[in-house]
């Protein structure tokens, strides 16, 4: 059977609903039983640990979604770019094989070692530092929760943009487990399964596993070899030890893999058509691969990256309102990315690029949980080591004195921060949040570039001292609604690209004003959540390619953009009349420009000339982003048959900060639909899916590289189709 033939008769199945709100994980609610909750309509309880204790996502003031490791599995979100489209105001991309999420404008559009996102990324309590490494595989997770706006008094590590936490599922204290195999097109194999419980009475062990792999999305046709392919493994080991009733032990180590083609960026126009003056010398159309997705180049893309992480949680409950809890943590990284940056079969600029980093982490946390006060105070210290080696030539892998430029550099962060968060209830129904964070942070960067077999050696280092307020009122009208409002303020620390002769940045800085409303109405068949948001933000840290002093060659430059402001709406809704029929939306409106920002536009020519930038939009972030989603369920037999689909739409996205269609992603929509079988008891299931359903080519990221003559970029997946298999014990 072909791939359409295939692809049309799963949608036929499941285009009889939408798809069910992949942005959260109900849980049954506290006063009703789980078996009575599956049998009634209406919503049930979001389950979240954000503010560092256990509540519902309804009580929180704060923007937060959550999902559940359910709606990852049906959704297909194996990773965190799978995450775009789920979430209101988050948009990820990829370039060069480091993530780039955004959430309300604030976000990283810098692929160079050493940069910081704004919106970091945890597992379970222990940040994953640099982008490159949040690329991981997503598997055996119990919710991921994101939190939009600054944060810094309730998490280690300092953020403008928001946190995405990754929870994962710990050790059981009875046998259980599960196993999972999907295949689909491209030859999709996918095995996911853990297996969890008791060693003795105090010892509870969990093991979990994942294996990814599929033919490439499309070929260097130059070679013949497959590109955007997989070979992912990923393993983890978790042992919780319990000692007493009031000491727990968690500790886990995890490990996981790449080797394949995959992150090559892909030619898609030149930056002038039909004037050959401005084309490198020597580049013809031929050099280029007629199929967007395929590639014509003179070396093959190689993607090799390791991940070693150590986590230690020691939690103590010294009375029934005072836990102490401790969190060490351990990361290394490692990878080595080769690929043809110019994108053609001319032997212009490619590249190699090695990378190490070592990331240690100790955070203390005190949890104060009364009838009047939640409260949090911590203690966080951070370093990391990153050594990176940026090699450009016809031949990478050859003598440093043959490179067109070796870009040589360490850089050595170390942070100290103290923190706190209380949440008073001045009332039954009012209560007064305040936060603060003290921050200090030291950065030393060595660069050794070397151009054309002459050296330039460069140091440069700097450190920042911050004191960072949260205020915020709630108010409960009544226990199904809750109006917040807050001010808050973020930072991220200035940040040096590795190898680079640029000085360090100075650090990003936000002014955060938020208003919300969250409501469950209608005998709890709907919720309605709302939020209102304005950022001002200085320093913003952004970076633009320009032209280099020879013919192809490009600088990539990280730069402080003077001023922007960001303001939007967000809203979601799930509505749930009966059991057997779900309806959910959610929405966002963002008018995020830069109100200053004075640079040169590659695409001006070699002739550019500095000009201010200002109204221009944030990259990343489109003015519109909306996704429906709907579920029917039947009884079919002893089981349960769900019918599913899902629409995601989002409005032009730029990806340089000078707003030309050049450079950005066409408004565009995209829909997933699925069918799934639950057995009575759900001790097993069975599904068919199909993802990108018509096929969408859709940009994570387009730049202007080789002089600014042409533009490169990466896209969303093509369309998948498969079926998943799942034995639950």
């Amino acid at each position: 059977m072909t791939t359409k033939r295939v692809s049309i008769l799963c949608a036929g199945v499941a285009l009889a609903a939408f798809a069910p709100p992949a942005w959260a994980q109900t849980q049954p609610a506290v006063s009703a039983p789980a078996e009575a909750e599956e049998q009634s309509a209406g919503v049930g309880e979001i389950v979240v640990t954000a503010r560092k204790v256990t509540e519902t996502a309804q009580s929180v003031p704060l923007a937060i979604s959550v999902l559940g490791g359910a709606e990852l599995t049906e959704r297909g979100i194996v990773n965190v770019q799978a995450l775009q489209g789920q979430l209101p105001s988050i948009a990820i991309g990829e370039v060069n094989g480091t993530a780039q999420i955004t959430s309300r404008g604030l976000g990283n559009d810098n692929f160079a070692a050493g940069s910081d996102p704004s919106v970091g990324l945890n597992v379970d309590g222990v940040v994953v530092s640099q982008p490159g490494a949040q690329l991981g595989a997503f598997f055996d997770l119990e919710r991921v929760e994101v939190v939009r706006g600054p944060q810094g008094t309730l998490y280690g590590r300092n953020t403008t943009g928001g946190a995405i936490n990754l929870v994962t599922n710990k050790p059981t204290a009875d046998l259980s487990g599960y196993g999972r195999i999907s295949y689909g097109n491209y030859n999709n194999l996918v095995l996911e399964g853990a297996v969890s419980g008791p060693i003795s009475d105090t010892i509870r062990a969990r093991i979990a596993f994942k294996t990814e792999d599929h033919d490439g999305w499309g070929k260097n046709v130059r070679t013949g070899k497959d590109i955007d392919d997989a070979s992912r493994r990923a393993v983890r080991g978790t042992l919780l030890f319990l000692p007493s009733e009031k000491l727990e032990i968690l500790l886990s180590g995890e490990y996981t893999s790449e080797k394949d083609a995959n992150y090559q960026i892909k030619y898609l126009s030149d930056s002038f058509p039909g004037n050959a003056a401005l084309r490198p010398p020597g580049l013809a159309s031929s050099f280029f691969a007629s199929n967007p997705r395929d590639i014509n180049t003179d070396i093959d893309p190689r993607n090799d990256r390791h991940t070693y992480s150590f986590t230690g949680t020691v939690s103590y409950e010294a009375s029934s309102a005072l836990t102490f809890k401790s969190i060490s943590g351990y990361r290394r990284f490692k990878n080595i990315g080769a690929r043809d940056f110019d994108g053609t079969a001319a032997a212009l600029a490619n590249v190699v690029i090695p990378v190490e980093t070592d990331q240690y982490t100790q955070e203390f946390q005190a949890l104060v949980t009364t009838d009047r006060i939640k409260a949090v105070v911590g203690a966080y210290y951070y370093k990391e080591n990153l050594q990176s080696d940026i090699r450009i030539g016809a031949n990478p892998y050859g003598p440093t004195n043959a490179l067109t430029i070796s870009q040589f550099g360490t850089v050595g962060t170390e942070s100290v921060a103290g923190f706190a968060n209380v949440s008073y209830n001045l009332t039954n129904q009012l209560s007064l949040d305040l936060g603060g964070r003290w921050s200090w942070e030291r950065r030393e960067g060595d660069a050794r570039f070397t151009r054309g077999g002459t050296l330039f050696p460069y140091q440069t280092a700097g450190s920042v001292k911050d004191f960072t307020p949260r205020v915020g009122l709630e108010f409960k009208p009544t226990s199904d609604v809750l109006i917040y409002a807050s001010y808050a303020e973020g930072l991220k620390s200035g940040v040096i690209a590795s190898g680079s002769t640029t000085p360090i940045l100075r650090p990003e800085r936000v002014k955060a004003y938020e208003a919300g409303v969250k409501s469950t109405l209608f005998n709890r068949t709907l919720r309605a959540n709302l939020s209102i948001y304005r950022y001002d933000i200085s320093d913003l840290q952004v970076s633009r390619t320009l032209p280099g002093t020879t013919a192809g060659s490009f600088v990539s430059v990280f730069e402080n953009a003077a001023d922007a402001r960001a303001q939007g709406v967000e809203l979601e809704l799930v509505w749930r009349p009966t059991r057997a029929f779900q309806l959910s939306a959610i929405g966002g409106y963002s008018d995020a420009t830069f109100t200053r920002f004075l640079t040169i536009n590659p695409l001006d020519g070699p002739t550019g000339v500095v000009r201010d930038q200002a109204g221009n939009r944030l990259v990343q972030t489109p003015e519109w982003s909306s996704t429906v989603s709907a579920e029917y369920k039947a009884d079919v037999g002893s089981g349960t048959v769900t019918t599913s689909a899902q629409a995601q739409y989002q409005s032009r996205v730029f990806f340089t900060p000078f707003a030309q269609a050049q450079t950005s992603q066409k408004p565009v929509t995209r829909f997933d639909t699925s069918i799934r079988y639950d057995a009575d008891g759900k001790r097993w299931f069975a599904s068919l899916w199909v993802r990108n359903l018509t096929n969408e080519r859709v940009a994570t990221t387009k730049y202007v590289i080789a002089s600014g003559r042409f533009i490169s970029g990466q896209y969303v997946p093509p369309r998948l189709w498969g079926g998943t298999v799942g034995y639950n014990f």
